[in-house]
């Protein structure tokens, strides 16, 4: 499964607009940054297009980032 379209494409399907990506060495290690007022959004709609909402998460900010808490 490639992992950064599959994200870009649920993100622009909801509207949600990515700043700034970056990637590191493997396909599954990416940051996006995105507006404050979006991220729990975002995060919600990643989660629900790659299969990852069968458990419940929870955004927490910490200075201009964010923390998803699963639980």
């Amino acid at each position: 499964m490639r992992i950064v379209p599959q994200a870009f494409a649920a993100l622009g399907k909801h509207g949600l607009q990515v700043l700034s990506v970056a990637q590191a060495s493997s396909e599954y290690n990416v940051s996006f940054v995105v507006l404050e007022g979006d991220l729990a959004t975002t995060v919600r709609t990643l989660h629900h297009e790659l299969g990852l909402d069968e458990e419940t998460s929870e955004v927490f900010m910490d200075e201009g980032s964010a923390r998803v808490a699963e639980g």
